[in-house]
């Protein structure tokens, strides 16, 4: 009586053992072998370099929101669209006026942190009115 627990167990044990070895496809994104991925280390930007990507930023937020102006005044373009580029015309047209001036080389890292929120704030109205102008 003694042998037939024992060899349910031991058959059990044998087939836990060797059956997860039968798989004959490598699942590669659970393998423990294999390398881990790694994301790549932050990038660092010096100071100048910081100041650059300021002033690039910059350029572009001014040269869409002359794009929009022109195609706002294209008769073909949308209404709805027209009026957002004079609703950022009126509100922020002397503040790009102002920043399209402004130069970055001796601003702290934390000025250059607040133009850059700025300009991604600006990039998302001008965008909203550049598409209402071109989609309706």
């Amino acid at each position: 009586m003694k042998r037939k627990p024992f060899c349910l167990l031991l058959c059990t044990l044998i087939c836990c053992i060797f059956l997860p070895g039968c798989s004959h496809e490598e699942n590669q994104e659970f393998s423990l072998n294999g390398e881990l991925n790694q994301l790549p280390t932050p990038t660092t930007y010096t100071d100048e370099e910081a100041a650059i990507q300021t002033a690039d930023f910059r350029d572009h937020v001014v040269a869409s929101y002359q794009e929009i102006q022109v195609l706002a005044e294209d008769e073909t373009s949308y209404e709805a669209g027209r009026a957002l580029a004079q609703e950022i015309k009126d509100q922020y047209g002397k503040r790009i006026e102002e920043l399209s001036l402004l130069d970055f080389n001796e601003m702290s890292r934390t000025s250059l942190d607040e133009y850059m929120t700025e300009f991604t704030a600006l990039t998302t109205k001008i965008r909203e009115a550049k598409d209402a102008l071109t989609l309706d």
